[in-house]
């Protein structure tokens, strides 16, 4: 029953996070800002190839992407 309740939760908050980058206004510039940030930390840190890396809080995983070709690169 918690697996059913985590996958409904999951799937009602997803397409807020996918939609968040999308939207014209001052939340998602912040969203974006932040999105930018972190990938623009990650590409500093110059990581090695196939490092590890843990996204908190991931939303629908719009920075884990991006994430994951800074350290597959």
């Amino acid at each position: 029953m918690q697996n059913a309740a985590v996958t409904q939760f999951f799937e009602e908050a997803a397409p807020f996070w996918r939609n968040v980058y999308d939207e014209p206004d001052v939340y998602v510039i912040v969203h974006q800002q932040r999105r930018d940030a972190v990938i623009a930390t990650v590409e500093e840190l110059r990581l090695a190839p196939g490092t590890d890396v843990l996204d908190i809080g991931c939303g629908a995983g719009t920075i884990s992407l991006p994430l994951s070709a800074v350290v597959l690169n």
